[in-house]
């Protein structure tokens, strides 16, 4: 593997192995794999390609945590959102079945006694 620009000289000094090579296709790539594979082969028989993965299932694995992140705080949500429901509906119930307080001040209609 030959390096043609001076800033990738401290690239070959660490490395001769390419450790991620990035294909643009039309196909598929695990329609590609045994080519690929065959022209690896070809140009560095010691090389070896572990596996052919597309865009989409590398976002996937990447965004993995954060996505179980996401739909965790969005059960929580919804569970905190039910138990603060049942209890206003607990509240308001209990409150308008309970026995009316009487007001220990009389009402403007009723006549007051002692005048």
């Amino acid at each position: 593997m030959n390096f043609d620009h001076s800033s990738d000289i401290a690239g070959q000094a660490r490395s001769n192995h390419a450790r991620t090579i990035e294909l643009h296709v039309a196909e598929t790539p695990e329609n590609l794999e045994s080519t690929v594979r065959g022209i690896v082969a070809e140009l560095d028989p010691d090389m070896t390609v572990l596996r052919i993965t597309s865009f989409g299932e590398q976002l996937r694995e990447r965004f993995n945590q954060e996505r179980l992140m996401a739909w965790l705080t969005s059960i929580f949500g919804a569970l905190a959102l039910l138990l603060a429901a049942i209890g206003l509906y607990g509240v308001t119930s209990y409150g308008s079945s309970a026995a009316p307080v009487k007001s220990e001040y009389a009402s403007p209609s009723e006549p007051t006694k002692g005048m």
